[in-house]
Formats: C-alpha cells, sequence, structure tokens
C-alpha cells in the first residue's frame, strides 16, 4: 500500500487515508456481496437488500385476493418491487430468464393513471408466490 501512494504522490495525486481498505476476502458493494475466498467465490446479494426484498414481496402477498375478487394495486408499489427483482436478477443463476417470465406476464395490466391504480390479473399472484419460495 506503501508502494501505491508513493506512486499517487509521485503523479501528485492526492490519497484520503480514511478511504483506504486493506486486501479483503469479502466486499458489500451497492448491495452486492462479492466474495472471492477459494471454493466460495459469488457474487451474492448482500442480507440487508435480502430482507428488503423479502419484506416488498410479503407485503403484494398480504394483498393476494380470495379466488373470484379483484384488487387494486399503486402502480409505484408494483414498480418498485419489479425494478429490485430485475436488480436481483443480475445475481440469481437463471434470474433473467424468471424475470423476462415474470415481466411478460404483467404486460396487458389495466392501469388507471388518473386514480393510481393497477388492476393486476390472477396469474400474477401465482408469480408473486412462487418467487417468495426462493
Amino acid at each position: 500500500m506503501e508502494i501505491l501512494r508513493e506512486v499517487l504522490s509521485e503523479f501528485g495525486m492526492q490519497v484520503a487515508p480514511h478511504k483506504e481498505r486493506g486486501p479483503c476476502a469479502c466486499l458489500d458493494f451497492l448491495g452486492l456481496l462479492l466474495c472471492n475466498v477459494e471454493g466460495n467465490r459469488c457474487v451474492a446479494l448482500n442480507e440487508k437488500r435480502q430482507k428488503m426484498l423479502r419484506a416488498l414481496i410479503d407485503e403484494l402477498v398480504v394483498l393476494q385476493p380470495a379466488s373470484g375478487s379483484e384488487i387494486t394495486v399503486v402502480p409505484k408499489t408494483l414498480a418498485k418491487l419489479l425494478g429490485h427483482l430485475v436488480f436481483a436478477s443480475q445475481v440469481v443463476p437463471g434470474g433473467r430468464t424468471y424475470m423476462q417470465g415474470m415481466l411478460s406476464a404483467f404486460s396487458g395490466l389495466e392501469v388507471d393513471w388518473r386514480r393510481g391504480v393497477v388492476l393486476p390479473r390472477d396469474g400474477a399472484w401465482q408469480l408473486v408466490s412462487l418467487r417468495r419460495a426462493f
């Protein structure tokens, strides 16, 4: 680390000592856990992001209607969940494929932008339940 500081100072670059990190095996970066431990190398969601995602899914599962009845969902809530699932799909093996299926299942939703509600189709709840199992 000392050599790096010397090289940077030769080029006139300043180093902030409080931002330095020593060598590490795991790094939490933008909600992703980057692990470089031999035999356990992976990129995964960190615990905080996993809990937040589970909480969002649980919020929607509670709203699941009884068969035959309708429910309205605020578009922002649905968009927030889908956005977080798209982010998570980048580190889940096969996640992009599942997300494409989920996003296509949500196509054709009735969105009332004036009132700010979405009327989901029946099949949407099956997808939410399936993702919750993982």
